[in-house]
């Protein structure tokens, strides 16, 4: 790690929520051991716990539906009694449900918009003034590749992504004068609980790579060091998304010869966290 990254994460508070998925977890103990002081959300008290506990620093946690203004107002105290000259708000809860549109409940897909596009939304609203009020702060929000393309049988979850992607890019530009920079940063296919053994199936089929939460948590911590506002890790998946840019066409030709497979194994319904 650098020295500017040394220096950053000493003088830090990170709040992250989702922390005790795949991809939490790792940012959770990689920020530790850069001495960052943590706030920690997850909805499973027993867990949360349990990785507060095994952290080498002391860290303080909320726990419960996100999608309640109650925890968001206990986000909110938790965060305000922090006083480090760097803030963080890192947004990484979310879910999936795996499946085509016709095979989704409504209660699927609103759970999805909420968990995933409102809750990162309305907690970054409710943490302007405490991100404001040190030194810098930043709101990371923890994209995907299906932010930049369209994939069948993911519908309601790339919508999530495409739309955290605009806010992230909005608020960005929005919030450039008052010392809050705000971050888009975009894995691919990763190694955790949100794609179930069906998904597993189907990447490995078509040969699609699947990264270690661990090897993302890294890349993550240097994207924020380096100050990159928005950036989709993973080859060839970042060409891909900037080729749908800028010939969808293109993209839609490739998916296509791939619908039979993705068809094949996307035919049940399943919710997992990141």
């Amino acid at each position: 790690m650098s020295k500017k990254g040394k220096h950053l994460w000493a003088h830090s508070t990170v709040l992250i929520t989702g922390a005790t998925g795949g991809l939490g977890q790792a940012l959770v103990k990689r920020l530790d051991q850069a001495g960052a002081q943590l706030i920690v959300h997850g909805r499973d008290e027993s867990l949360v716990k349990q990785l507060v506990d095994s952290l080498d620093n002391p860290a303080d946690y909320v726990v419960g539906d996100l999608t309640t203004t109650g925890v968001l107002a206990d986000i909110r105290v938790a965060a305000e009694k922090t006083k480090n000259r760097h803030r963080l708000l890192i947004n990484n809860a979310a879910i999936n449900f795996p499946g085509f549109l016709h095979a989704q409940s409504d209660q699927s897909i609103v759970q999805t918009i909420e968990v995933n596009l409102t809750v990162p939304i309305l907690l970054s609203r409710h943490l302007l003034s405490w991100l404001s009020g040190g030194g810098q702060g930043r709101i990371v929000n923890i994209g995907s590749s299906f932010g930049g393309i369209g994939y069948p049988g993911f519908s309601s979850y790339c919508a999530t992504k495409f739309g955290l992607l605009g806010f992230s890019q909005a608020l960005h530009r929005e919030l450039r004068s008052e010392g809050i920079q705000v971050h888009y940063l975009a894995p691919r296919a990763m190694d955790t609980r949100i794609n179930n053994t069906t998904v597993k199936a189907m990447n490995k089929q078509l040969k699609n790579g699947e990264d270690k939460p661990q090897a993302i948590a890294d890349v993550i911590m240097r994207a924020i060091e380096k100050n990159q506002q928005q950036r989709f890790l993973g080859w060839p998946e970042k060409f891909f998304v900037k080729l749908n840019s800028l010939f969808p066409g293109l993209v839609s030709r490739s998916i296509n010869r791939d619908l039979p497979i993705i068809q094949q194994h996307l035919n049940q319904e399943n919710s997992h966290e990141i």
